[in-house]
Parts: C-alpha cells; structure tokens; sequence
C-alpha cells in the first residue's frame, strides 16, 4: 500500500464539528473500502463526534463477511465492523459519508476502493509532473 497514490479526505461536518482530513491509499483494484479495526475503534473513542456509524458486522447479517488477501495462516480476511465517517460534503440534497468495512487484518488504515471512486466520479491525471485524483461531486482535486 505503501507505493499507492494517498488522499487526505475531509471528515467531520459543518455543524459545529471539527473538519479534520484523514489519510487514505487509493486503489483501484479494491471492490470494498477497508480499514484496520484498531485505528478506527481508536477514532471512534477519541473523536466520536465525526463518526456517524460504528457497528459490528452482525448488526447487518448473520453471515460472515470475507475478503480477498489471505491472512497468514491462509484464512481469508473478515469484515468485523462498519464505520461511516461524516463530510461536509453534500450530493443530491445528500450528505456524504466514507464507509468502511473493518478487519484486524487490513494492511491499511484507510483504502479506498474503485467502488467509492465511482461514486465520486474520480477522474485520475497520469501526467508525471503533476499526477492527481479530482472528485468533481465534491469538487475537489488531490495531488
């Protein structure tokens, strides 16, 4: 994850809230958003205040929910809990929010996957001078 573009994405709202910007890997390989459970629980106890939902997986369904990446012992990944952080940011009269599937065993704290990026209509500049990432529902640009 290390040689993955990074953005600093905007969390929190407008309301009274902090607006603080946490940093994610960008990959475009990924079909789910992920995070790593501790550094979340972590956020979730320091600032609840830009946290809109922290749930355990079980709340949604009974089933497990498996991802790719074996862990060491060859198991697959679990997604142990969700997490949606509040933006200031609205689309179509609607707030945004960063969701996230949570597992002890992602190899980032925060991945951003091409799922999340469609929604944003991500448009990405290859030009090695000035590479970037521009959001154009949120109107912003990452470089």
């Amino acid at each position: 994850q290390q040689e993955l573009p990074h953005i600093k994405f905007q969390i929190g709202d407008r309301d009274g809230h902090p607006i603080r910007r946490m940093k994610g890997a960008v990959n475009s390989c990924a079909g789910v958003s992920l995070g790593e459970l501790n550094y979340h629980k972590a956020m979730v106890e320091h600032s609840p205040e830009l946290v809109a939902i922290f749930k355990p997986v079980s709340h949604y369904t009974d089933r497990n929910i498996l991802i790719g990446g074996a862990k060491e012992n060859g198991e697959q990944m679990a997604i142990m809990h969700v997490i949606s952080y509040k933006t200031p940011y609205t689309a179509r009269g609607q707030p945004v929010r960063i969701t996230l599937g949570l597992s002890e065993d992602a190899a980032a704290a925060v991945l951003f996957s091409v799922g999340y990026l469609s929604t944003l209509k991500a448009t990405w500049s290859f030009d090695p001078a000035s590479p970037s990432i521009h959001f154009p529902v949120i109107n912003e640009t990452y470089q």
